[in-house]
């Protein structure tokens, strides 16, 4: 029997008690649900986006790097969209509230793509697996396209992701190394060149299979699945864990590594700098 509100109406979907339920409730500005895969990240960012329906300007996009990635979002959102509602336009991918607000969904996977957006303003962006995406800057510059265009409208930035992607390192740097792992809000406060300094809050919530008891009921072997993976992937994608290979070419495995000698005077020596795009370089 469906789950039903005291007026009868039938609850279409609720989050799960835990992580899936802080990260809905964050107050942060900025906020990444990241961790093992199957913890329910995806929908979170999805039904997110329905915080704000009821305000006639309201303006949602949610975004994954390709248009085809997209599919089973677009598949999922479509039952319980238009269930309390809403219009879907399939030529458009958005669907639009009968008070007018809209949730569109889009694509980037690189700058050029990012600029599309420029000149549009949206109150919620959430990026599923943002993770798959390598350069900061993008990100960054989808905050500036949030913006709000109606008094009282709540500004949101959320993404999900699993570690080990292409993005791994900035967004290590940028939610999991600052930010507590149980969603509380921290300050942050960014320093521009000219001495201006700009205020911001962010936050991270961890993400595990366990968390997701749907997932689990509908397939239990899904865990031992995952465990199957080779072991920097698992560690990835069924235990969350970000420290796991982060930045290496090859997994630091005995197998990989020599003991220390004396370089022969005769060797060649050969040396590489990488001067660093957010860092000092090294040598």
């Amino acid at each position: 029997m469906t789950a039903a509100l005291p007026d009868g109406r039938p609850i279409l979907w609720a989050p799960h008690p835990g992580p899936q339920t802080t990260f809905l409730a964050s107050t942060a500005h900025e906020a990444l649900y990241g961790g093992a895969a199957g913890g329910g990240k995806s929908d979170a960012l999805l039904f997110g986006a329905l915080r704000q329906v009821a305000h006639p300007e309201y303006r949602a996009l949610i975004l994954r790097r390709t248009f085809p990635e997209l599919r089973e979002l677009m598949d999922r959102a479509l039952p319980i969209f238009t269930a309390i509602g809403a219009e879907w336009n399939a030529s458009e991918k958005r669907f639009r509230f009968p008070q007018g607000a809209v949730i569109e969904f889009g694509y980037c996977a690189t700058y050029a793509d990012v600029l599309q957006y420029q000149g549009k303003a949206y109150q919620y962006i959430g990026w599923d697996e943002v993770g798959q995406i390598a350069e900061e800057r993008i990100w960054t510059y989808l905050i500036s396209r949030n913006r709000p265009t109606a008094p009282g409208q709540v500004l949101q930035m959320r993404g999900s992701a699993n570690p080990g992607g292409a993005g791994h390192h900035w967004l290590k740097r940028r939610f999991i190394t600052p930010c507590p792992w149980d969603g509380t809000p921290v300050p942050v406060e960014v320093t521009l060149p000219g001495g201006e300094a700009v205020r911001t809050t962010r936050a991270f919530v961890a993400a595990k299979l366990t968390d997701n008891p749907t997932l689990m009921a509908n397939d239990p072997g899904y865990g031992q699945r995952l465990a199957l993976l080779p072991e920097l992937e698992r560690r990835w994608l069924r235990d969350g864990d970000w420290n796991a290979g982060a930045g290496l070419a090859l997994a630091m495995r005995p197998e990989h590594l020599v003991p220390a000698f004396a370089i022969p005077a005769h060797w060649h020596r050969f040396a590489a700098l990488d001067w660093g795009y957010n860092h000092p370089f090294s040598w």
